[in-house]
Order: C-alpha cells, then sequence, then structure tokens
C-alpha cells in the first residue's frame, strides 16, 4: 500500500475485526488523528488486552493498494513490528480476492460496478437548463479536483529579508472548528493539494464567517506577507471594465472551479506556505487565498488564458476571481461557456441583471 509516495507493507489480518496503525507511521506521515467518542480495549486471540492498554485515537486515510485506491479508518496502537494492519472492516468492505499462490490482491469488476452504482447521481445535469447540457464537462467537479500540472504563472515567494523570523503560534479553535479543520486536511491531502511540512516558517489557520452563515477556512499569511516583495502586475480599471458592458442584453456571470487553486506554488517555494494545526505542520501545493501576490498572479493566469476567447468577442468582460461575460446573443453566451470551468451552485446562466463585486450591470 503507498502513502503518499511511500511505500509500506500491510499484514491483511482477517481474524483482526478492524484495521490498526502504528503510531510511529502516524507520526512519521502527520497524519491528523481523531480522538475515539469512547476509548477502545483492544484484545489478543487469547484474551489478554495488549501492554499500550486502552486505543484513543483513530485515523481516516485514503490509499493505494494493487492500484486500487482505498478509504480506511484505521485504530493507532502500538501493533508490534507490524506497521499497517488491514482487519475486517477493509475486508469486508473491499472484498479483494487473493491468489495465496502467487501472494497477489485483485479487486473484481463487480466491486468496481457496484461502487459506480452507489455514486450515480439520480440528475446529474439537475439546475443545469437544458440547452447547457452539450457543456456540462465544464461543470463537472471531477475534471477539477486534480493536482494541476506546474505551469509559467507558477506564484513566486520572494522574501524581502531571508532572516526573519516567520513563526506563528496557533489560534484557538471550538470543537466544531477542530472537526471540521480535520475534515479538510484529510479532503486535501487525499487530493494532494497540501502535504506535511518541517519549514521553518508556519502561519496559522482559523475560521471566517460567509454570508451564507458558513464559515470558511483561511490562513493567516500577515508575517509572510509583510516580507514579500509585492508584484505590480496591473489589475483592469473598473470604469473600463463597465464601459465594455453598454449596450449588453444578456449576462453570464459564473464562479471559476476552485478559483486560486487553479495555479501551482512554485516547487521551492512551497515550504513558505506552510500553516500550523493542533493536527501538524502543512504546506501547500496549490495557491491559497490570503498571499499578498495571489491577485496579481491569478488577474494574469486569467488574461492569458482567456485572451483569444476576449479579442474573438466584443463586448466581453474579464475580472478577477469571477468571469463576467455579457453578450448580445445567447449563442456567444454559449459560446463562451464551453472555454471555462464553473461551479453550477454559483453560476448565473442567462439573465437580464448580475451582481458582482459590488457592481449591479442590468440591460436596463
Amino acid at each position: 500500500m503507498n502513502f503518499e509516495a511511500d511505500p509500506l507493507i500491510a499484514l491483511i489480518d482477517s481474524r483482526a475485526t478492524t484495521s490498526f496503525i502504528h503510531p510511529q507511521i502516524v507520526e512519521k506521515f502527520h497524519f491528523p488523528t481523531i480522538t475515539l467518542d469512547t476509548p477502545c480495549t483492544i484484545h489478543m486471540l487469547d484474551r489478554t488486552t495488549t501492554r499500550a492498554g486502552k486505543c484513543w485515537k483513530k485515523v481516516h486515510l485514503e490509499f493505494i493498494c494493487e492500484q486500487k485506491h482505498n478509504s480506511s479508518d484505521f485504530l493507532v496502537s502500538n501493533i508490534g513490528q507490524h506497521k499497517v494492519i488491514l482487519g475486517g472492516n477493509w475486508l469486508k468492505e473491499y472484498n479483494p480476492t487473493i491468489n495465496w499462490a502467487t501472494q497477489v490482491i485483485q479487486f473484481t469488476d463487480n466491486i468496481a460496478n457496484i461502487a459506480s452504482e452507489e455514486e450515480v447521481v439520480d440528475n446529474p445535469l439537475e439546475g443545469v437548463p437544458s440547452q447547457y447540457h452539450a457543456y456540462t464537462k465544464v461543470f463537472d467537479k471531477e475534471e477539477f479536483t486534480k493536482l494541476p500540472p506546474h505551469q509559467s504563472y507558477d506564484i513566486r515567494i520572494e522574501l524581502i529579508d531571508e532572516e526573519m523570523h516567520m513563526n506563528s503560534p496557533l489560534y484557538s479553535m471550538t470543537d466544531a472548528e477542530s472537526i471540521a479543520l480535520n475534515e479538510w486536511l484529510g479532503k486535501e491531502l487525499a487530493a494532494r493539494k497540501i502535504q506535511p511540512s518541517r519549514s521553518s516558517i508556519s502561519s496559522p489557520v482559523m475560521f471566517i464567517p460567509k454570508k451564507d452563515g458558513s464559515r470558511c477556512l483561511v490562513v493567516d499569511y500577515q508575517k509572510l506577507n509583510a516580507n514579500t516583495k509585492k508584484s505590480v502586475y496591473p489589475f483592469p480599471h473598473p470604469d473600463d471594465l463597465m464601459s465594455k458592458l453598454r449596450g449588453a442584453k444578456i449576462f453570464s456571470a459564473r464562479n471559476m472551479q476552485w478559483g486560486y487553486n487553479n495555479l501551482r506554488v512554485a516547487e521551492e517555494d512551497v515550504p513558505k506556505t506552510a500553516f500550523c494545526t493542533k493536527y501538524g505542520l502543512f504546506e501547500t501545493k496549490v495557491m491559497p487565498f490570503g498571499l499578498t501576490k495571489a491577485p496579481a498572479y491569478f488577474q494574469h493566469w486569467v488574461n492569458s488564458n482567456f485572451h483569444d476567447v476576449m479579442t474573438s468577442l466584443y463586448n466581453d468582460a474579464s475580472t478577477i476571481l469571477d468571469v463576467l461575460l455579457s453578450t448580445k446573443t445567447i449563442l456567444y453566451s454559449l459560446i463562451l461557456l464551453s472555454t471555462t470551468g464553473s461551479k453550477p451552485d454559483t453560476h448565473l446562466m442567462v439573465v437580464d441583471e448580475v451582481k458582482r463585486a459590488g457592481w449591479l450591470a442590468s440591460c436596463g
């Protein structure tokens, strides 16, 4: 089995009712742990208990076993010479076929078919108008959960003073926020967008309220930003953008899938993005919100990627974070849609009025 790029030999034990992982492995990979509501006692075959006593924590891990993606819960316990034990819970969920003669594990097509059927959404096009069904790929979240490739737009973090101390203490969190943080770390680690860090730089994390009442996790990069050389890349003037909307009758506004996360952090600068949590120190491989140069790099990426579209169609405006597109016919709106990745839940398809970033544009 593989965690990140490191392979581990796991013991498959059909007699074990659940799966286990050694605390040394948890510490090595900085896996976030979950405290059990009720600690459990581990019994051996002879009904004696382990010397380690009660088990208080577990981890939920995404890993690769024989080229198949797996996810499972593991109790954290000193399991002697073994690093990982795959027990009854994993065997029941994935039901692998084991060839004892060749020592090969196979996952049958039947299992894959069942999993696919369970994941099928009753109506994957729900919320998307029929005239947009030909462009559903741009609404597909799966297309945008992959780690983006390195590009010339990779954000670079150039420090003013290389010797400056930039290590911040943890911010306190409620129990609910801690649970949300742990879940977020698990998802981002599985997507390979973040990774454990040994950086000497660290910034704290916190939750801030959003307009819809939910809370958003952000990294407080104030210290890092104060010691970062600024970018002078120009932004479009609001008056120029608004002037391009004159005479427009139809508007289409959409949020890009994952926004800043479409860009990577330059390899050598990844350690500078490190953030500290109660579950360990991590660093991000995709551009996060909060970096002082992020808006400039994202505007450069937007300008470059949509240059051909914007110059081939008249009366269009490209704005940072959101892409606000105005056209005089629905046809142009459809053409533009085919070139961008959008969120269907925040996408205004074809309307005669749109509000974005404090602006109100209408055909009136």
